[in-house]
């Protein structure tokens, strides 16, 4: 062989290792650099990531210094990869010792309690139960019936059964064994309880290195029999881990949808749950042992909430809104099912009719609490002084049930403490779990009580790090409140104040564990961009900071040569990929038309519109009927083909006029008959479900494997991410094989793809609310879930989030939805289509072994909802590839990128005003003081912010906006304080008025609109005064607004750094004229009722105002005498910055509000008069 060849194949094979190691290498960087975070790893389908993690796995468990766990997580019990991990150990014997597959016990007692050899002690009546609940169930489930009310009956009752047995079976263990440790070893050793260990494999889970689970599963109690229950998430044992996460962006529904079913299992009313802890809540009811640990609580260095303080709390509620009495809607208002309050960052309210207001009042003759439901010119003429605001009543009892809550951890630690002390050394000890449930249970809490109000997973702790930080209030970290009135006349006399709280949420889940653990996201499409089909990638970014990693660029490049190399035949060896683009728009309603026009026959064509129209009438179905029939005859005609995947969104059954079964049936009959062939219809149509879907799959490969010609008729959702139809070959003659033979252990030599796909279109990307029927509750807030995500990602403004909660409510309480669905617009919603077409696509992309004719058909409807342009930022296989030119020749992507900067700004100011909000009218402490001094001295310091200013800081990043472009101004307008901002950038202030956008101030027809920047903060005034410029950079303070990415939001502008220039120039100013010293204000009694305390109950605060304006200062002064009496000050100085010499300065008549217009003038020179007005004898 001649040198060079042999160097070039060198050169080859090289070449090649290094790109395979450099994927390995990435995962087993984050395998074995012992660091937290999330680790994001897109690769695409075929690529062989399964062989690759699995074979990583096997060498970091191999080495006995690892000592991290690794949990493998995937959404289906059928895609984790244990054969494949099986053959990376090659050791049988070793892969039982180390790794452990823990599944629902649901599943390990209906497959196991049948065939178990169960020692005769333990046959008890626990025992029959279960037996005979598994006899039922396995029953009905080999049988053909499709009762799902009675299936899920018969699913119960093998759990109830299930729970009871386990609890026999632990509580036998407790009374023969004190201890985790002996409990362990005689299931281990003693034949008289190795069956446990065999019934329930998860007893063994600390001792394992591997556990592979479904994410389902993970997001459940671990059963572990010999220790109490324990929540994954929460667990020490769970916590710096390794967790792989396999088909990242799919979990998301799988968590939302266990956070949803959660949540409303412990539905309970809100004021009841308040009233159980008032009543119970006395130290004259505990024991010793609870009053101790209250004690040492009280008494602890550093414990800010203590029991006397929630105690006074709890009064003060109960007795300021009467709570003892019975809250009642009044009778003309009940209207079931129809009135709601719905919190996320603020309170929504739906309500019945006309109403928008809730009006609620002590009714004495009925010694009731009374609420009303009423528009908003009754709710004004009928509101009295000392009416109860539903808002501030709820606020107030969440406030108590959190600091409730805190006390709790406190109060069960040091309980936990005490009793473990009085322990033996060899007794297990008491749990922080065990002790918070004795608390709950002596004060008398429910189940579904203590449920509710522990409902949180994953508590944001605050590091010290984070004390700066504002406080992150989004919908992701806060979750979402649905209340909602409920009357009946079995509790008559008073009405029900429902309450579902979803305390966590998919990102607050993923966020929280890559904190505590290092996670690798799996998945051919862990980065695309919906917050929809997949997390918000932005959010967990800013969340994580540093934490974060996307798949790494260079590892992209090596892969994406690696794979088209791969796809090298596609060219050199002949593969013909065709697509067709399907039709879903006729003119014609009668199938026979449709027929005539697909097919060109007369005949066949009146036959099969008949089949067709005689089963059905929806012009919708009627299409969907003929285009199958379009595919059937295409896979039929083509003798290339052996195998074709139908995916579509509804499943055949029978008698199913949507979608069915007998009538596909007719149809391939009639479809055979007219291609010539002589097959046999049910034998080539093959329906996939998700029923029976492994004994199905098995038949379907079987049948595959001995060369039959099929189409398979799925959905999208059965198929879904990660599951393989690939089928074995023997003779590859007829076919192509992609890459060289090199690897026995690789099966993707061994086996075959689909041969054609047809992908039908893509719908109920949303919750469906386009039906007769009313949405479930867990639809509801599966739909409020969807909403609120795309409000955090700036996809749809306050106006669209607002009228699509109503929509949401509306489809739950009544059925009947007039208004449009919006979100289908919406980007993230389409670029979820286009997800589950890159997944739907890989489901032929598995192999090398190709057939050389590949055929895609896909719908007009679907085609259109595709962006080729994320198609093409990823690793696209050939058949992608042609899908995406496909699309690109009906124009470019629609973009809407310029809208929803706007919509992002807009949300970050509203972001900004309640957090400014929930500073300003709470009580203050030292975190509270400490964040407002932060936001101060960040307005000052970056009132404009560059790209690395942005990154390095969190605040930054959550209250700054951007235009997209550099700007060191813009415009807005706004609502009811900043409630409702609209912001505008690069546009003068008349097109910003022509546009529709701007807000119309109060009930006037006169549009206000304010621009932001460096003039309008009256900055270039102060910089005139003599050495203000100096003494801002000697503190670091911006003396101009550079241009720059990101800027501050509205609210920042006008409520946070207008005030702070004000306070930092003022003190100057009065230093150098009149040598006054004004002190800072950190009495947290006091703080930011002024700005400085000049002398002892002398008080001074800093305005500025523009210089004409006089509303404010006239509008303000009895807020101020009330401040000034609240705190028992003697005086206080209202100063303005900017003023002219024609305004005066005014004294009250008492002489305690000075109000002074200026200090300086617009050339920055001293108001000589205004400055003197200030009494010597109240700073000398």
């Amino acid at each position: 062989m001649p040198l060079f060849i042999l160097f070039i194949m060198l050169y080859y094979i090289v070449t090649n290792l290094n790109e395979v190691i450099t994927t390995k290498q990435y995962i087993d960087s984050v395998l074995n650099d012992n660091v937290n975070g999330l680790f994001l790893c897109e690769l695409p389908t075929g690529y062989g990531k399964t062989y690759t993690i699995t074979n990583c796995m096997r060498e970091y468990a191999a080495n006995p210094n690892n000592t991290r766990k690794i949990i493998y997580l995937t959404t289906l019990n059928k895609n984790l990869p244990e054969e494949d991990l099986k053959r990376a150990y090659n050791d049988e014997k070793l892969y039982n010792k180390e790794v452990l597959r823990i599944r629902s016990n649901f599943d390990e007692v209906v497959d196991k309690i049948p065939v178990l050899d169960i020692p005769e002690e333990f046959i008890s009546a626990e025992y029959y139960e279960l037996e005979k609940a598994i006899r039922n169930y396995t029953k009905i489930k080999n049988s053909n019936i499709n009762d799902t009310q009675y299936q899920q009956m018969l699913v119960d009752n093998v759990n109830r059964a299930e729970r009871n047995f386990r609890h026999f079976v632990s509580d036998t263990l407790k009374k023969r064994f004190s201890n985790k440790k002996d409990k362990l070893k005689a299931i281990k050793n003693d034949a008289n309880y190795k069956w446990i260990g065999a019934l329930y494999p998860a007893v063994f889970t600390d001792e394992r290195k591997i556990i592979l689970m479904s994410i389902s599963k993970f997001m459940k109690r671990n059963s572990v029999i010999v220790e109490p229950s324990y929540e994954f998430i929460k667990s020490p044992l769970f916590t710096d881990s390794i967790i792989i996460v396999d088909e990242f962006d799919a979990t998301k529904s799988t968590i939302e949808n266990e956070l949803i079913e959660r949540a409303v299992s412990v539905r309970e009313d809100y004021i009841s749950v308040f009233r159980q802890i008032l009543r119970t809540f006395n130290t004259d009811y505990f024991s010793n042992n609870l009053k101790k640990a209250i004690d040492s609580i009280d008494y602890s260095k550093g414990k800010i909430i203590t029991f006397a303080k929630l105690k006074k709390e709890a009064d003060e509620i109960a007795n300021k809104y009467h709570t003892n009495l019975s809250i009642k809607v009044n009778e003309n208002h009940i209207d079931r099912k129809q009135n709601f309050l719905f919190k996320d960052a603020t309170y929504h309210s739906i309500l019945n009719g006309n109403a928008k207001y809730i009006r609620a009042t002590k009714d004495k003759e009925e010694n009731i609490v009374k609420v009303f439901f009423e528009d908003k010119k009754t709710f004004f003429e009928n509101r009295k002084k000392d009416d109860i605001v539903i808002y501030s009543f709820l606020r107030d009892i969440n406030r108590f049930l959190l600091h409730f809550r805190r006390f709790l951890f406190h109060w069960a630690n040091e309980y936990m403490n005490i009793i473990n002390k009085e322990r033996p050394f060899i007794a297990d000890a008491m749990t922080i779990e065990n002790a918070i449930s004795t608390i709950m249970k002596k004060l008398e809490l429910s189940s579904n009580q203590s449920k509710l109000l522990l409902g949180e997973l994953c508590e944001q702790k605050i590091s010290q790090k984070e004390k700066h930080n504002i406080p992150d209030d989004s919908f992701y970290q806060k979750g979402i409140e649905i209340f909602e009135f409920e009357d009946s006349d079995s509790h008559f006399d008073f009405t029900n104040l429902s309450f579902i709280k979803l305390y966590d949420t998919p990102e607050k889940i993923i966020g929280y564990i890559s904190k505590h653990n290092a996670v690798i996201g799996l998945s051919a499409t862990a980065e695309i961009p919906t917050v929809v089909g997949n997390y918000n990638l932005d959010y967990l970014r800013n969340y994580l900071e540093n934490d974060f990693h996307s798949t790494p660029e260079d590892m992209k490049d090596r892969v994406k040569k690696q794979m088209f190399r791969l796809y090298e035949p596609y060219k050199d060896k002949g593969i013909s990929i065709s697509t067709e683009v399907i039709s879903t728009e006729y003119s014609e309603s009668r199938s026979e038309d449709i027929c005539r026009e697909l097919f060109g026959n007369n005949d066949f064509a009146m036959v099969c519109g008949n089949i067709i129209d005689n089963e059905c009438e929806e012009i919708y179905y009627r299409i969907r009927y003929c285009n199958i029939l379009y595919a059937m005859v295409s896979f039929l005609k083509n003798t290339t083909l052996k195998s074709m995947l139908y995916l579509g969104m509804a499943l055949p059954e029978e008698n199913k006029a949507s979608m069915n079964y007998n009538l596909l049936l007719g149809l391939m009959e009639k479809a055979i008959l007219f291609c010539g062939l002589n097959y046999n219809a049910t034998d080539t149509l093959f329906v996939l479900k998700s029923k029976n879907f492994e004994e199905d799959k098995k038949v379907l490969i079987n049948k595959l494997e001995q060369g039959e010609k099929i189409l398979i008729i799925s959905s999208y959702s059965t198929i879904g991410a990660g599951q393989n139809l690939q089928y074995a070959v023997t003779d590859k003659t007829n076919y192509i094989e992609l890459a060289e033979y090199k690897n026995p252990k690789d099966k993707r030599h061994f086996t075959k793809d689909i041969d054609a796909l047809y992908l039908g279109n893509i719908t109920n990307l949303t919750t469906n609310i386009y039906t007769d029927e009313k949405i479930t509750v867990n639809q509801l807030i599966s739909m409020l879930v969807q909403i609120e995500s795309l409000y955090e990602n700036g996809e749809i403004k306050r106006s669209q989030l607002n009228s699509l909660i109503r929509t949401a409510f509306n489809s739950y309480s009544t059925g009947h939805t007039y208004e449009n669905n919006e979100l289908y617009k919406i980007k993230s919603i389409r670029m979820q289509a286009t997800r589950e077409v890159i997944q739907a696509v890989g489901r032929m992309c598995r192999t090398f072994v190709k057939n050389r004719n590949i055929n895609i058909y896909i719908e007009d409807k679907l085609l259109e909802k595709i962006y080729s342009g994320e198609l093409r930022k990823r690793i696209m296989s050939p058949e992608l590839e042609a899908i995406a030119v496909l699309r690109e020749t009906l124009g470019s992507d629609y973009s809407d990128e310029r809208q929803r900067i706007l919509n992002t700004a807009e949300k970050i100011s509203s972001t900004g005003m309640w957090t400014i909000k929930g500073l300003l009218y709470r009580k203050w402490n030292e975190r509270s003081m400490q964040i407002w001094h932060e936001l101060r001295e960040l307005v000052l310091t970056f009132p404009t912010a560059n790209q690395s200013q942005y990154n390095a800081d969190y605040n930054l990043k959550m209250l700054y906006i951007t235009a997209g472009k550099k700007i060191d101004k813009y415009l807005y307008s706004q609502y009811y304080d900043f409630d409702d901002v609209i912001i505008d950038f690069g546009t003068s202030k008349i097109d910003f008025q022509n546009s529709g956008r701007a807000k119309m101030k109060g009930i006037t027809n006169e549009t206000i609109i304010y621009e932001a920047g460096e003039k309008n903060s009256y900055l270039p005034y102060a910089m005139k005064y003599s050495g203000m410029r100096e003494h801002f950079i000697k503190l670091g303070y911006a003396t101009t607004f550079e241009k720059n990415m990101y800027m501050m939001s509205p609210v920042l502008f006008h409520n946070i750094y207008k005030g702070a220039l004000g306070e930092v120039c003022g003190e100057f100013i009065l230093s150098r004229e009149r040598g006054m010293k004004l002190k800072p204000i950190n009495d947290p009694d006091r703080f930011e009722f002024f700005d400085f305390e000049l002398n002892d109950g002398i008080y001074v605060d800093f305005k500025n105002w523009k210089p004409t304006y006089l509303q404010d200062r006239e509008s303000t002064t009895e807020r101020i005498r009330q401040k000034l009496d609240t705190i028992k000050g003697k005086r206080a100085y209202i100063i303005n910055l900017v003023g002219n010499n024609n305004t005066k300065p005014t004294i009250s008549c008492d002489g305690k509000i000075v109000e002074i217009p200026g200090l300086i003038d617009q050339d920055g020179k001293p108001i000589t008069t205004n400055i003197n007005m200030i009494r010597s004898e109240d700073f000398l």
